[in-house]
């Protein structure tokens, strides 16, 4: 090695040695210690949002299942007072229809005695 090339080595050393410095310093290298913590903190972390996931999810089920209910209420609700409509408008039609029984059996005798008019 020759001795004009020395300062460069040891420039490159310095450089490598700030460079480290600057990576501790900012936070991105850090020591195994740390990164073990980070890492039990980061399975803490899924553990704490997958349950969390499934408690929210268990609330839509719940909200999902309390929302058919009503759903089937409203609709049988709906169902009874359709066919409650269908029978008064039936009890209201029954004397009419039998109005109209009694005039086509007046109108047939009417049309079967001799004499009548076609």
């Amino acid at each position: 090695m020759d001795f004009a090339q020395l300062p460069i080595v040891q420039g490159g050393a310095l450089a490598v040695l700030l460079a480290v410095l600057w990576l501790v310093f900012r936070g991105q290298l850090k020591p195994r210690k740390d990164l073990d913590d980070l890492r039990a903190d980061h399975a803490k972390m899924i553990e704490y949002l997958r349950a969390d996931r499934d408690a929210r999810l268990a609330d839509a089920e719940r909200d999902a299942e309390r929302g058919w209910a009503a759903y089937e209420k409203e609709r049988a609700a709906h169902e009874r007072t359709r066919q409650a409509l269908v029978d008064q408008a039936t009890a209201a039609a029954l004397p009419a229809l039998a109005a109209a029984e009694t005039t086509e059996k007046i109108l047939s005798e009417f049309q079967q005695r001799p004499g009548a008019r076609a």
